[in-house]
């Protein structure tokens, strides 16, 4: 699971860079960041749920 963040987080950084130097677009970059960002953390948030409850249930199990 940390690698997926520090993956995703240095995807992120690489793209938020490529598209800074890009200033020509302005609003369409920010918006394309706020995009990448808000799904990678709604991934993030979607991963912990499943974790979470995958966790409780192998730990209910009594062998």
């Amino acid at each position: 699971m940390e690698y997926l963040l520090v993956s995703l987080t240095a995807r992120l950084a690489d793209l938020a860079a490529r598209l800074r130097a890009r200033e020509d677009d302005g609003s369409q970059i920010t918006e394309t960041v706020l995009i990448i960002a808000f799904v990678a953390a709604l991934a993030i948030g979607v991963g912990v749920v499943i974790t979470s409850l995958v966790l409780d249930k192998a730990h209910s199990i009594h062998l």
